[in-house]
């Protein structure tokens, strides 16, 4: 398993780790309590992650990627005060008004989010239409409008605002 020398991690970043192609379930609880002081920045790419409670320690995190894991609309990160970006591609979230509205209460300070190829996300190449995908763009920015970018383009005031104008704020359900 990758750890962190001092405070570098695998690539030679600080705080940086890639626990990706693992088969990982969980991480490891004493792995978590170890490093979860200096780990801001974790990818867990194409492993098995299913229940996120075992992040709950890594509330230093800024960039989390989780992308090609078997994450459902159900699955609640725990609190994770300092995330600014999150990558859940290629998952099983397919209602993701359910899945904004958890990660809206875990993560305040999310500003990028990426959720491409997730069954609940319109997708032209699979027959969906750009109205399609530019409402669940405003459904996304109601919930979360300090957003700086979502899946791969960048949000714009004029696009929050007209989320807000279409839907109004949409506090997230505790």
């Amino acid at each position: 398993m990758s750890m962190l020398r001092g405070e570098h991690g695998s690539n030679g970043r600080k705080g940086y780790v890639s626990m990706a192609y693992r088969q990982l379930e969980a991480i490891p609880p004493d792995w978590a309590q170890r490093y979860a002081a200096v780990l801001t920045d974790l990818d867990l790419t194409h492993n098995k992650m299913t229940d996120l409670r075992s992040l709950a320690p890594l509330v230093n995190l800024r960039t989390l990627v989780l992308d090609h894991n078997g994450i459902t609309t159900h699955a609640k990160l725990p609190p994770l005060p300092n995330l600014q970006t999150l990558w859940v591609n290629f998952n099983n979230i397919s209602n993701t008004s359910v899945f904004i509205s958890n990660l809206a209460l875990s993560c305040p300070k999310l500003q990028h989010l990426s959720l491409m190829h997730n069954e609940g996300v319109p997708n032209m190449l699979t027959g969906a239409t750009p109205q399609a995908y530019a409402e669940f763009r405003h459904s996304v920015l109601c919930c979360m409008p300090g957003l700086k970018s979502l899946d791969d383009t960048p949000v714009t005031p004029a696009e929050v605002q007209e989320a807000l104008r279409i839907y109004g704020r949409i506090k997230p359900i505790a």
